[in-house]
């Protein structure tokens, strides 16, 4: 059986790289693992985007509601995604495949979703601005 991390990850990059294509835009999924999970063709510029998948929410034992928690950092070396690099997250609820984008500022590190914030009118608002900013 394999990882069940791994199969997370590339869950999220599927569900991620499908919302793309149904929008109408090409998607590439590099060959050797790297800094860009995948690479979106926009208006003949290629962008890359970075997924951060998660199952199930954070049970913080600070907060009273859960939360899904997304680390937008490097997971080896700790430090941030270059914004020349990686332009997109894509942070994935894969209890419910929905997705919410965001774009990359370089100095984000973490960003704590409620469950309840996933819904398919913020993917959709999310993905259109976030597309909205990088054209």
């Amino acid at each position: 059986m394999a990882h069940y991390k791994k199969q997370y990850g590339v869950s999220g990059e599927m569900l991620t790289a499908t919302y793309f294509l149904m929008k109408g835009f090409n998607v590439f999924q590099p060959i050797a693992s790297g800094t860009r999970d995948l690479l979106v063709e926009i208006d003949d510029k290629f962008y890359g985007v970075q997924v951060k998948s998660a199952y199930k929410p954070w049970d913080d034992p600070n907060r009273e509601k859960k939360r899904f928690k997304f680390n937008l950092k490097h997971s080896s070396t700790d430090d941030a995604y270059d914004p020349e690099l990686v332009q997109i997250f894509a942070c994935v609820n894969l209890m419910r495949n929905l997705i919410v984008f965001l774009n990359n500022t370089g100095n984000k590190k973490t960003l704590s979703i409620r469950p309840e914030e996933f819904t398919k009118e913020r993917q959709d608002t999310s993905f259109d601005e976030t597309i909205k900013k990088i054209k």
